[in-house]
């Protein structure tokens, strides 16, 4: 006959410390799921932006339009277009809350803009001397829906979308860029 034995208190105990350590390990990868979602909200209109951009510049390419600074998006793709006032420089969307609603369906995304309110499409150098300074440049920035309070435009959880513009007879492709500090 063989000797039943069962679990002593102390390996219980053993287990029940093990995987309370484990739990506390693991715990902090799930609690910041809002924060995660966030970001890849963040992530995903940020790639679908340069994405839509990239077609929209394929286009202008093909008309031979890529080298204007300010035409309607219209003359590229009037069905693709749904707002009439979005406006392109350089083959890409210029940045004003129109012209980037143009190019991306936003039914899945519900944010706030904050940034160019009406197309802009001038560069201004602030200090030609200063090759790192290069002077404003018309940009967009995107929030997740409701953390942008109207008394605050500095929170670090972002898109921000610089639209292409000429420097020095270049022209500098546009550029989206995500800030997730404070997201």
């Amino acid at each position: 006959m063989k000797n039943l034995n069962g679990f002593t208190l102390i390996e219980l105990t053993i287990v029940v410390v093990v995987l309370a350590v484990l739990s506390v390990v693991a715990a902090p990868k799930f609690i910041d799921l809002p924060r995660d979602t966030r970001i890849a909200h963040l992530e995903s209109f940020a790639g679908t932006l340069t994405e839509a951009n990239n077609i929209v510049f394929s286009k202008t390419f093909i008309k031979n339009l890529h080298l204007e600074s300010d035409i309607p998006a219209s003359d590229i793709d009037p069905e693709f277009f749904v707002y009439p006032e979005a406006r392109l420089a350089f083959g890409q969307a210029q940045s004003c809350t129109n012209s980037i609603l143009a190019h991306i369906d936003t039914d899945n995304y519900d944010y706030s803009y904050y940034g160019a309110e009406k197309c802009i499409n001038e560069y201004y150098a602030k200090d030609p001397d200063d090759p790192e300074n290069i002077g404003e440049v018309p940009f967009l920035r995107i929030y997740p829906q409701g953390w942008l309070n109207s008394n605050r435009t500095d929170v670090k959880c972002y898109v921000e979308y610089t639209q292409a513009f000429k420097l020095d007879g270049e022209i500098i492709p546009a550029f989206v860029s995500v800030k997730t500090e404070e997201c």
